[in-house]
């Protein structure tokens, strides 16, 4: 297996991708066992982490968002988004070390909760993607016969589920800022 995975932010969406390829297991099993490593990450990574570590990974995150941009592009770059989705946001970055160096965040629990919140279910949208390979001998394809759980929707056509859900609110928009 090939496995990949991180963590990053789109405006006020936090994304958590991972990327699984192989054959030996089928992509129903290899969701779940996504889904399980996502689920203990809140009991084994975060809830181990000391202090210490805490204070560094904090320190790295400061360092990443005060550093100043690179070259004319990098700084175009910083404010056109927020331009560009109407959000003015300018001092975000600000707001977020505020927080970041705020009481609230000043342990390792408080990562453990916030991790806890972004992956628990009913609180965040799920986007799961499988692709399905051709058998080396026949060249047949097998997609298993699928149905949409509760609260799931199983979308076999990118064009024809977005024509159909245009109206619905899919992503939050709220901002740091607000």
């Amino acid at each position: 297996y090939v496995v990949f995975g991180y963590v990053t932010a789109h405006r006020d969406i936090l994304e958590v991708r991972v990327l699984v390829q192989g054959f030996r297991e089928n992509p129903d099993t290899v969701e779940r066992l996504i889904e399980s490593t996502v689920q203990n990450l809140t009991t084994s990574a975060f809830a181990q982490m000391d202090q210490k570590e805490f204070e560094t990974r904090k320190s790295s995150l400061r360092s990443d968002l005060t550093k100043p941009p690179s070259n004319l592009g990098a700084l175009a770059g910083k404010y056109w988004g927020q331009i560009w989705d109407e959000t003015y946001c300018f001092d975000k970055v600000k707001k977020e070390v505020q927080y970041l160096d705020g009481r609230q965040f000043a342990s390792p629990e408080a990562l453990k909760e916030a991790w806890e919140a972004t992956v628990s279910e009913g609180k965040r949208t799920k986007l799961t993607v499988k692709l399905f390979g051709a058998d080396q001998t026949t060249g047949e394809t097998s997609v298993p016969q699928v149905r949409a759980r509760e609260g799931l929707s199983m979308v076999t056509d990118l064009e024809e589920f977005l024509a159909a859900s245009a109206d619905e609110d899919r992503w939050p928009h709220k901002f740091i800022c607000e």
